[in-house]
């Protein structure tokens, strides 16, 4: 499982474009929405198109936002964690010889390998890739890592931050958000701590049992392991942890003032299970679809993109809960 308003991401993390040639549509300052790397980073926006990784991990495509021009501009196997700033298309992939932390020209163009990792919840923002690695390939073998690195964009100064196994990983404001699982149970949830993206200041912010944290503004958003899965908001400097969801909460992602996530159901229905959003205060709670455990919800402007029951066919849905569709992603 996965957790994952344009307006907002349009004014806080583009600017005009210069690199791109293209000087009336905006060049992203990151990559993707710490929203959408945290549920899988399958799709992103700039400069009015959107670029996203076909179903079954398979080939990343461009089009526009209007659903036109749309183009297969490379084919490959088993991606993950798209990242789109100027030029370049970041992302990982996970298959073949020359696997790792990939860059390919937004035309299609000029693949490079950065490195020989194989990266998780990649973020680029400001000249520099964050990501976890949770191994490499040498000489036919491969050597587990987990830990924290940094790139430049250039694949040059890779970097250790942090080499105790971490997992989830949002960068923000030179601090990294993530969970440590080195005492974890079932090893993909532990307490949330934030640290420099130099490395250093590691801080516990909550001894929860967190999964999936989705940093957004000041606040941290987190599914409580320790408190039957319900969702929870803490601040970023660790303060007013509050209970958000009182519910059983699946996969979930966060943008502007709503959280758009699925339930698991219950007893009481039958364990049928919804796709909701609900406001970041936990009130106006409203049925978006009847889909049942939909997981990698990624969010583009006024479109929620999910799977359903790992179903390798996305779907789509306005944020208000109208026009449901097929996601038309190849």
């Amino acid at each position: 499982m996965h957790c994952s308003d344009l307006d907002n991401f349009n004014h806080e993390n583009r600017v005009q474009s210069v690199s791109a040639g293209i000087p009336d549509e905006p060049v992203n300052e990151r990559g993707n929405t710490t929203g959408n790397i945290t549920n899988g980073g399958h799709v992103a926006i700039q400069g009015g198109w959107i670029y996203y990784i076909g179903k079954g991990g398979q080939n990343i495509y461009k089009v526009r936002e209007d659903g036109t021009y749309k183009k297969r501009i490379h084919k490959a196997f088993r991606l993950s964690s798209i990242n789109v700033v100027g030029d370049w298309i970041y992302y990982n992939d996970a298959y073949g010889e020359d696997r790792g932390l990939i860059k390919i020209r937004t035309d299609g163009s000029e693949r490079t390998v950065l490195c020989k990792d194989r990266c998780r919840y990649i973020n680029v923002i400001d000249g520099w890739i964050y990501y976890l690695s949770y191994g490499t390939y040498a000489e036919g073998e491969y050597k587990y890592d987990g830990s924290t690195y940094k790139i430049r964009t250039d694949g040059t100064e890779k970097t250790l931050l942090n080499s105790n196994e971490d997992y989830f990983l949002n960068v923000v404001d030179n601090w990294i958000y993530c969970i440590s699982l080195e005492n974890s149970i079932n090893g993909s949830d532990g307490p949330l701590y934030k640290f420099q993206t130099d490395g250093s200041d590691k801080t516990l912010l909550t001894d929860d049992i967190c999964f999936c944290p989705i940093v957004d503004g000041d606040w941290i958003y987190y599914i409580n392991s320790s408190v039957g899965n319900n969702l929870y908001k803490i601040r970023t400097d660790g303060s007013e942890r509050t209970k958000v969801i009182a519910e059983w909460v699946y996969a979930f992602n966060v943008s502007g003032d709503w959280i758009y996530y699925s339930d698991k159901g219950d007893e009481s229905n039958d364990y049928k299970s919804n796709l909701y959003k609900i406001r970041t205060d936990g009130t106006e709670k409203t049925v978006l679809s009847n889909d049942k455990d939909c997981s990698d919800i990624n969010i583009l402007g006024d479109w929620i993109y999910y799977q359903i029951s790992y179903d390798t066919e996305f779907h789509k849905i306005r944020t208000d809960g109208t026009e449901r569709q097929e996601a038309d992603i190849p």
